[in-house]
């Protein structure tokens, strides 16, 4: 699991030699986390050593959740930003907070997991091998949960520089 200043969160379900068979993007409620975990648990439960095999069953495991015969790259060029969360004071936190929980479990699984499930076949029919998730991590987090790990700023550059004092001095002017 790795998890940026934003909050995002990736949890990748692998097998024992460390392959991806699925990934659960962003936060969700316990309830719906826990549902994702046991559909997968129930689809792979006998996974199988042949690659053969197990690269077919998960190309129609991902192709089942997947936008049809569209590549995961234009489905991620339409896809929508996630909605900014408001922030709430203490006293609302409890019901706002839920709403908020609810909310990112429902634009993960309608929006996110489906580029997760595009990306995850389209690699599995281009190269016939499973990845790890070192393989997509930087994909995942720029991509799909809006957050460059190659940004040293994680996308606060604007925000920490917009009042830097001393711009007027480092530009010479």
């Amino acid at each position: 699991m790795t998890r940026t200043v934003n909050g995002n969160i990736a949890t990748y379900v692998c097998t024992s030699d460390g392959s991806v068979i699925d990934v659960i993007p962003g936060i969700y409620s316990q309830s719906r986390y826990l549902s994702a975990l046991s559909l997968i648990k129930s689809q792979f439960a006998d996974l199988t050593s042949n690659p053969e095999q197990m690269n077919r069953k998960l190309i129609a495991y991902h192709s089942y959740s997947a936008p049809p015969l569209v590549p995961a790259v234009q489905v991620i060029a339409s896809s929508s930003s996630p909605p900014a969360v408001p922030f709430e004071s203490p006293a609302k936190t409890g019901s706002a907070l839920n709403a908020a929980l609810q909310s990112d479990s429902d634009l993960n699984e309608s929006e996110r997991r489906p580029l997760i499930h595009a990306y995850l076949r389209d690699s599995l029919i281009k190269t016939k091998r499973t990845l790890k998730p070192d393989d997509m991590k930087h994909w995942l987090y720029r991509e799909v949960l809006h957050a460059d790990l190659d940004d040293p700023y994680l996308g606060f550059d604007r925000i920490l520089t917009q009042t830097y004092p001393f711009a007027n001095e480092d530009s010479g002017g």
